[in-house]
């Protein structure tokens, strides 16, 4: 359940941020006042019911990098973003950290 929740918040945060670049491009203001929204109502939700399985430090960890990984793949799909071999072995380490984080969390 931990890893479903810290996903849920990773897809809100991931859709927030492309509405935030969205917004940076076209100045279409609802795009901004949705991207508000999600950040202030849905993110914080899941972040709570996400703390009943583990620690902030773990779930924070786990979104991030989901957040990250996805950003860069949203980047690079919607807006043209360019992305080199670093980028690439940062998704590769970032994926590799919660496999790890998954292994410690489940077997422990």
């Amino acid at each position: 359940m931990l890893f479903a929740l810290a996903f849920a918040v990773s897809v809100i945060e991931t859709v927030g941020l492309t509405m935030i670049t969205s917004y940076s491009k076209t100045h279409f203001l609802p795009t901004m006042l949705g991207a508000m929204s999600i950040y202030g109502i849905a993110v914080p939700m899941f972040i709570y019911k996400t703390l009943a399985y583990a620690g902030i430090g773990t779930v924070n960890f786990m979104w991030n990098i989901m957040t990250t990984v996805s950003m860069i793949i949203i980047g690079t799909l919607v807006f043209g973003e360019k992305i080199d071999r670093l980028h690439m072995l940062s998704m590769v380490l970032g994926l590799s950290s919660i496999t790890l984080l998954y292994f410690a969390e489940r077997y422990a």
